[in-house]
């Protein structure tokens, strides 16, 4: 072999091996996206003076209209700079200014869905708070709420968009009383 031919080799091989990693086909033996989720959000809201309500959202992948299901519980723990008179239906007490949920394993209604912007569609479930929790009377001024997901996966993104649909890993509110 000349030392011409070994050149031409060389030159013509990297662009054609170049050409066929960066391929259509290489593109199309890319991992596919990954069952995502469960995650668990939540939103809390306010109502009248001294008065919040907690929902939880579901998510997971999967096909539109599927159940999401939550494989282990999940807990929300709550706590509050005022004290609360009346704690909402499903809320543990664990003292006068802190209480936290439960949310059971188990499979829930979807009730929508959201595509984030990894092109992913998680099936979304609702579960809204049963009533709401109210502050006692005294002292008066301007008080918050924190509510934090503290046992489930929490989605990792921050795009408002995917926290409306998904809900917090933690929200606080600012409550007049």
């Amino acid at each position: 072999m000349t030392r011409r031919t070994a050149v031409a080799a060389v030159a013509w091989t990297t662009p054609v091996v170049s050409a066929a990693v960066a391929a259509p086909g290489a593109a199309s033996s890319a991992p596919v996206p990954v069952d995502q989720g469960p995650y668990v959000g939540l939103i809390l809201i306010p109502r009248r003076a001294g008065e919040f309500r907690i929902d939880l959202r579901v998510a997971r992948s999967g096909p539109a209209g599927s159940p999401v299901v939550l494989a282990d519980e999940a807990r929300v723990d709550i706590a509050s700079e005022h004290d609360v008179e009346t704690w909402a239906a499903g809320i543990v007490v664990d003292g006068p200014r802190a209480g936290h949920l439960l949310l059971p394993a188990g499979s829930y209604p979807s009730a929508g869905s959201y595509t984030g912007k990894d092109g992913v569609t998680l099936q979304v479930a609702r579960i809204v708070g049963s009533g709401y929790s109210s502050f006692t009377s005294q002292p008066k001024g301007r008080f918050a709420v924190t509510a934090t997901v503290t046992r489930g996966r929490v989605h990792p993104g921050a795009d408002p968009k995917a926290q409306t649909a998904l809900g917090f890993g933690t929200q606080t509110l600012s409550l007049v009383a």
